[in-house]
């Protein structure tokens, strides 16, 4: 019999004890306070609380276990043998990483074969398995539980292979998971964006509608304008004495009244083909407009400068009284000579009117001649251009100059009875082309101040 030492104070509460023999020189026995004979291999006894009916034996039949003498604590004893373990284990992982790292790669793989051949050789020789003693209780019989050794040596390798394929298991469905989330946070996005965008071009499409109704109603009242344009350029040719242009006949209008207000109808949705149909007819109708509008400009242009031309001309023809009266003391043709009083030609118009009254030139033009002589007294030639002149005799007084420029009723001299006259008057007389003509031709209807 060996030494027993009583461990009842490691395990307080406990209904019995341990005890420890040592039956040879490095063998350690476990058994109960009853004094039952030691076994002949190393044994480990955990005894349970009476409220507990079983008590449980592990027995290792390696003899080279080996446990301090001072320790007989079960966790003490199972601790020892897996740090045992772990050690193995981790000295295989290493020179397996090692290996994997392709460094040294002969002599890792040579120490590994032997470490592990003879750890496992060993093993197979000297522990071969593991008993575990159920003891339900003293009176009855003892079950007995025989576990090999590659069974307790894989379990924590299968222990940690399955926590690791846990771990990747709940992180591959975490992240498959948090991927499926952002894919359908990136979804509703999309779908946000595109229905934002689908919102946002069917109201564009609304408005485009809206505007093209807009210019087709602007496109007919902008020909309506052109009509009238055309109306009042054709009015103006023929206030300037100018025949209608080649304008094309103006467009149908509605007449006044309640006929042209009415509206009704039946109303439905308009399609694609309608706006193309309006796309269409719009875009012809402002072609037509862009046209008309050509033609219409090259027209008052053509106007214009006939307008422009036809101004100067009439700016440049006699067209006013000369002198504010209107009594005619001797008129244009054949007439009895007042010095001699035989029949001669009368090339002018004699005006009666006071001394000293305003005398107007009748048209714009240049001062061609001024001067006196006994028969026409203090006389002025004014050279309106295209063959046209006048001349204003018998002044008391000149108020131009040769080559001066003069408008259309600027006044060029004053009324007088110098040269060879019976009394103040004015002698009118028109030249076309160097010849006398009727001056009343030129003064029906005319005013000074026209």
């Amino acid at each position: 019999m060996g030494l027993c030492t009583t461990t009842s104070r490691a395990f307080k509460g406990w209904s019995s004890s341990c005890r420890i023999w040592r039956s040879k020189p490095g063998a350690t026995t476990l058994g109960t306070r009853r004094g039952s004979p030691p076994p002949s291999s190393t044994s480990l006894m955990l005894s349970f609380p009476r409220s507990r009916p079983a008590t449980f034996i592990i027995i290792p039949p390696d003899s080279s276990l080996k446990l301090p003498d001072k320790a007989c604590s079960p966790l003490v004893r199972i601790s020892t043998f897996y740090a045992k373990i772990l050690r193995d284990y981790g000295i295989i992982f290493y020179l397996m990483f090692k290996i994997c790292r392709f460094s040294a790669i002969f002599d890792e793989f040579q120490l590994l074969k032997i470490y592990i051949g003879r750890r496992f050789m060993k093993a197979k020789l000297q522990l071969k398995h593991y008993t575990v003693m159920l003891i339900r209780d003293p009176r009855q019989s003892v079950l007995r539980l025989r576990i090999p050794v590659l069974v307790m040596l894989a379990t924590p390798l299968l222990f940690a292979a399955a926590c690791a394929w846990a771990y990747y298991s709940t992180y591959h469905a975490v992240s498959a998971k948090r991927t499926s989330q952002e894919l359908q946070t990136a979804l509703n996005e999309q779908t946000r964006i595109y229905e934002s965008n689908v919102s946002g071009r069917d109201m564009t499409i609304d408005h485009l509608q809206e505007e093209l109704l807009r210019l087709s109603q602007q496109a007919g009242e902008l020909d309506e304008r052109m009509n009238e344009i055309r109306r009042l350029e054709e009015e103006m040719q023929r206030l300037v004495g100018m025949g209608p242009g080649s304008s094309e006949p103006a467009a149908v209008q509605p007449g006044d009244g309640d006929a042209a207000t009415g509206i009704g109808g039946t109303s439905r949705a308009i399609t694609q083909q309608d706006t193309d149909e309006l796309i269409a007819k719009t875009t012809d109708h402002y072609n037509t407009i862009l046209n008309s509008m050509e033609s219409l400009y090259t027209q008052l242009n053509e106007t214009k400068s006939r307008v422009v031309e036809q101004q100067s001309r009439l700016a440049h023809t006699p067209s006013i009284w000369p002198v504010d009266s209107r009594t005619i003391t001797s008129p244009f043709g054949m007439r009895r000579d007042p010095f001699t009083l035989s029949m001669v030609y009368h090339s002018g118009l004699d005006i009666g009117a006071k001394s000293g009254a305003a005398v107007y030139a009748t048209a714009d033009g240049t001062v061609s001649s001024t001067g006196y002589d006994s028969y026409h007294g203090n006389n002025i030639v004014i050279d309106h251009g295209n063959g046209l002149k006048t001349w204003y005799m018998h002044l008391s007084k000149i108020g131009v100059s040769k080559g001066e420029g003069i408008a259309k009723g600027q006044e060029i001299g004053l009324v007088g009875s110098t040269g060879r006259s019976t009394g103040p008057h004015l002698h009118y007389e028109v030249l076309k082309d160097n010849k006398s003509v009727d001056p009343n031709t030129y003064l029906k209807g005319a005013r000074k101040d026209e």
